[in-house]
């Protein structure tokens, strides 16, 4: 529930579809449903899923992921009461599970991180896709924008995955310059999908 916490107005137009909305609600959560497709998950029968390394393919999984929360059924069915980020995780798991069974195989990891719910199937409208597409377009538009000390952080702290502790050291910071970094990347991307949907023209009528 986190990121509704307390604010309906965001849960009404989450559920509606507004663009702006599903832009915050992608960016609170987006760096951990990466990190778990990333490192992979273990299973309630005691197996674990190695993850997924091939960059496309993960950005793939990630927007599947997506693709599948904010899907129209799924939005107007959440309550705001459950929960929202152990269900993308479980919609993350499950998309390991089926690469999986298409030939991945199942190896030891050192840390759980939780049971694995099989969610039944959903395919997306053409519609959502292209919207989904479009938001990600965005996302990688605002990553060449930046300056280069941040596109520095956000290549070593979101595609290498590093931890703070060792995206610290590289970039020769303090832990807490780098919690507050990240704080403040989350929040100018949230800003400027905001602003860019703003800026995008309405359709004429018809089209």
């Amino acid at each position: 529930m986190a990121v509704f916490q307390g604010r309906r107005e965001l849960l009404d137009a989450f559920r509606q579809g507004e663009r702006s909305a599903m832009a915050e609600v992608y960016s609170y959560y987006v760096d951990e449903v990466a990190q778990l497709l990333r490192r992979g998950c273990r299973l309630s029968d005691g197996k674990s899923l190695l993850g997924v390394r091939d960059s496309q393919r993960h950005r793939d999984l990630l927007q599947d992921v997506f693709l599948k929360a904010f899907g129209a059924p799924a939005r107007q069915s959440y309550d705001g009461l459950r929960p929202y980020g152990p269900y993308l995780m479980r919609i993350a798991r499950n998309l390991l599970v089926d690469e999986a069974r298409l030939g991945r195989r199942f190896v030891p990891l050192e840390d759980p991180c939780g049971e694995v719910e099989v969610l039944p199937e959903e395919d997306a409208a053409p519609e959502e896709a292209l919207e989904w597409r479009q938001l990600s377009a965005a996302t990688r538009e605002f990553c060449t924008g930046v300056d280069a000390p941040t596109k520095e952080f956000i290549r070593l702290r979101f595609e290498e995955d590093l931890s703070q502790r060792d995206v610290a050291e590289r970039m020769q910071w303090t832990r807490r310059k780098v919690r507050t970094w990240e704080d403040r990347v989350r929040e100018q991307l949230r800003r400027f999908l905001i602003h860019r949907d703003k800026r995008r023209p309405n359709p004429a009528p018809g089209t």
